[in-house]
């Protein structure tokens, strides 16, 4: 029984999260009503209510079930971060590329910083599990923050270039530190 509710909840939540990306990509977010995040998630206002308070916080919400679901595909993967080991970058790109809408909608709401609080917040809770030293810890974040401005120049570039080919670039700047 609690397993179905905490499935329940869960969707709902998720219906929200994707009804409002749904909706920015029309209109921006100042514009939107909870009354029409609502109507195209199906839930009720309670609902709504019962786990979300602003517009942004289901977009951290969105955000922090994107990394969620990125340990999901690469739980296998060695837990060590490697800046040179170009498959594991290039998964990051196809995952970038997934989820390329989420991302044009946070740049055209000027809330980029989303993408970034996210992966910062990966670095907190699953890259620092395994990397104990004061600068491997700042190394992961210089190399989060540098992964994220080449995926936005990427995107804003029409994204051209195959994820292999920007796994290759990350690879080749980050051997150059």
């Amino acid at each position: 029984m609690f397993e179905k509710e905490s499935l329940n909840r869960d969707l709902a939540a998720r219906y929200i999260a994707e009804a409002l990306v749904r909706l920015l990509k029309k209109k921006n977010i100042e514009s939107i009503s909870v009354t029409e995040i609502c109507r195209m998630a199906g839930v009720s206002r309670m609902t709504y209510y019962r786990y979300f308070d602003t517009k942004q916080s289901i977009l951290n919400y969105y955000m922090h079930e994107i990394i969620e679901e990125y340990l999901l595909d690469n739980e296998n993967a060695d837990s060590r971060v490697d800046l040179h080991d170009i498959n594991r970058i290039k998964e990051c790109f196809v995952f970038f590329r997934r989820y390329k809408e989420f991302v044009l909608c946070l740049k055209k709401e000027n809330l980029s910083g989303i993408m970034l609080d996210g992966l910062n917040k990966y670095m907190d809770e699953h890259a620092q599990q395994v990397h104990s030293t004061d600068i491997r810890k700042y190394q992961m974040y210089y190399f989060a923050g540098a992964l994220y401005n080449v995926f936005m120049r990427w995107l804003e570039g029409g994204m051209k270039e195959s994820e292999y080919e920007m796994a290759q670039i990350v690879v080749n700047l980050t051997k150059q530190l």
